[in-house]
């Protein structure tokens, strides 16, 4: 290439590169939880501790020497952090055709590897189940260090009002499990599900959406994610089989976040035999839970 195609050529993928700084965050999963990138990029494996505490005070007379001692105990995770990529070609001549027609013949093609590289932290995100498929990342339905419940019944043989009752019962339940300590603030559905909620009226003799309902009653925002429905697995057992999964979370950044040690980027393009080649990179360590008890992974409904 020379110099005036090599300067449209970077031309258009700086310009792709300010693009996707804007857009690439908005990923699906990111209404679920809080993206971190404050680890190396260099890192190989992320370790973090969960802690516990034990000890409480007592009433000492005047002098005495012997009161309790307060224990911390914690316990250390490793995950592992592996890279993911995904590149698109154009010949020379495609570029020199698109210098001459002032088109920005590459946008496409880039494009489609921001979305292609989104689709795959998204689906580790939800669905990472730790095996090999995943190369050991575990995603938020999966998770180890969650309160897994299968629903009584389908929702199909509920009423909405039962229906209602059971979303309650699971908020109901992480704070019973924290001792009050904890509390779930975001609610997550399949999107059918969640158009349910919005359009059906809990009871035939309230003009009150269960959504309307359950906002007001319970102070959490609900979210959805299309890879809720259907899982392929059962999140208990792991088993092979589909379900429809809900998330009953805290989702502040202390509790859940996906972890992105390097975000995407476009690599330098690399020219060779008239083609030119341009690579993307970024890491994922899969998401930390670090509050198990605030998490309830609801499913078969």
């Amino acid at each position: 290439m020379d110099a005036q195609d090599t300067v449209f050529f970077e031309n258009q993928l700086e310009s792709i590169g300010r693009d996707v700084e804007k857009k690439y965050p908005e990923k699906n999963f990111n209404d679920l939880m809080t993206i971190d990138s404050s680890d190396d990029e260099g890192a190989e494996e992320i370790g973090y501790y969960m802690f516990d505490e034990k000890g409480a005070a007592e009433f000492m007379s005047a002098g005495a020497e012997d009161s309790p001692n307060v224990e911390v105990g914690g316990k250390k995770f490793i995950t592992p952090v592996h890279e993911l990529g995904l590149h698109y070609t154009m010949k020379t001549r495609e570029v020199r055709n698109a210098r001459k027609a002032g088109r920005n013949l590459s946008a496409m093609k880039a494009k489609a590897v921001v979305n292609g590289v989104e689709t795959k932290h998204d689906k580790i995100a939800i669905l990472g189940d730790g095996t090999g498929d995943y190369w050991g990342l575990f995603g938020i339905v999966y998770n180890p260090n969650t309160t897994k419940q299968a629903a009584a019944a389908a929702w199909s043989t509920l009423t909405p009002k039962e229906i209602c009752a059971e979303i309650v019962a699971q908020y109901v339940a992480i704070a019973a499990n924290t001792n009050d300590v904890g509390v779930a603030d975001k609610i997550a559905l399949p999107p059918s599900w969640y158009l349910f909620l919005k359009t059906t009226e809990r009871v035939d003799t309230k003009d009150q959406t269960c959504l309307k309902y359950l906002e007001a009653n319970l102070d959490v925002t609900f979210v959805k994610h299309n890879l809720l429905k259907n899982a392929p697995k059962n999140p208990a057992t792991l088993a092979v089989e589909t379900n429809d999964i809900m998330i009953v979370y805290n989702s502040k950044e202390e509790s859940v976040s996906y972890l992105e040690p390097m975000p995407f980027r476009f690599m330098a393009p690399e020219y060779k035999s008239r083609i030119i080649k341009t690579d993307s990179e970024s890491t994922s360590a899969g998401v930390r839970i670090k509050l198990p008890l605030e998490f309830v992974v609801y499913y078969g409904f």
